[in-house]
């Protein structure tokens, strides 16, 4: 099913009968421009075309930016591919193949790559960064920091001399984000945030 509208609401529901501590049940998507497809019922995906935005807002109003290329799934947002950004006003988490980030409000970017792996970048505040299986101790990110999540259990080109040591995992790491990248997420999201303004 497919929308070209640049105005449109959906609501999303937890099937679950009653709500966990921090739970968000319901998110309502309250702007899109470009052609935005809800691709499996079901799962509640959400996907942008190459053109294309959107907006998620939670109950909490906690809003969700979608760029161009992204498939999401609303509820305990999981982002599939592409890119989002988040504006927390409360207990929030961004689930990927590759890594939690929970945040208390706070505003950050996840970025995804089926291949490669996800990217968080913190704006404002802080996010724990969890590993799905275990592979790393979690750790906290802080504002103007970013870190690279590959696929667990990847395994980096090493020697492969005999006697030599064997080719080792890489582990994430905090660094300092480049302001220009900071920037361009910034200048993104006003950007959003002027073209979905009623007219």
């Amino acid at each position: 099913m497919m929308f070209r509208a640049f105005v449109f609401f959906i609501s999303f529901l937890a099937s679950a009968p009653a709500p966990a501590a921090n739970q968000i049940v319901s998110a309502e998507l309250i702007r899109a421009s470009g052609e935005v497809s809800r691709l499996d019922p079901a799962a509640r995906s959400i996907a942008t075309d190459a053109q294309s935005f959107a907006l998620i807002r939670y109950d909490d109003g906690t809003t969700i930016y979608l760029r161009p290329n992204t498939v999401v799934r609303p509820g305990s947002l999981f982002v599939e591919i592409g890119e989002i950004f988040v504006k927390a006003k409360g207990f929030f988490e961004v689930k990927t193949a590759f890594v939690t980030a929970g945040t208390q409000g706070t505003e950050y970017l996840t970025r995804v790559s089926p291949r490669e792996g996800a990217t968080v970048v913190v704006l404002d505040g802080s996010v724990k960064c969890e590993s799905q299986k275990l592979s790393w101790p979690d750790f906290v990110l802080e504002r103007g920091q970013k870190a690279f999540f590959e696929r667990e259990g990847s395994v980096l080109p090493g020697p492969t001399r005999p006697g030599s040591r064997p080719p080792r995992i890489e582990m994430p790491f905090a660094e300092r984000a480049s302001e220009k990248e900071l920037v361009g997420i910034r200048k993104w999201v006003s950007d959003v945030d002027r073209a979905a303004m009623p007219q």
